[in-house]
C-alpha cells in the first residue's frame, strides 16, 4: 500500500517529518500501541512499534523520496520479540 498526499509536495521533507512523525504517535496511541523513534536521520525515520495487546514488536521504516511527493515505508515484525 501507498498513497500520495499533496501536502508532501508543497512542503520540504523537513517540514513534513514532524507531520508523519505526529501522524504515527497518534494512530500508535489510538490503538494502544506503543512507537519509540530508533533513527531520526535527514529524510529516513526508523521506529519499533510494540503491539498493546500482544507486546510483539514491530519496526517501521519511512523515506522521503528526493524530487517526489512519495513516502517510502515498510514496517516487519521483529523475531523473538526483541
Amino acid at each position: 500500500y501507498s498513497d500520495t498526499f499533496d501536502t508532501i509536495s508543497s512542503s520540504s521533507w523537513e517540514d513534513q517529518m514532524p507531520v508523519l512523525k505526529a501522524a504515527i504517535q497518534m494512530v500508535s496511541f489510538a490503538r494502544g500501541d506503543q512507537v519509540t523513534t530508533l533513527l531520526e536521520q535527514k529524510r529516513y525515520l526508523r521506529v519499533v512499534f510494540t503491539d498493546g495487546k500482544t507486546n510483539e514488536k514491530s519496526v517501521g521504516e519511512f523515506y522521503f523520496t528526493p524530487n517526489d511527493s512519495t513516502v517510502q515505508f515498510r514496517v516487519g515484525s521483529l523475531l523473538g520479540g526483541t
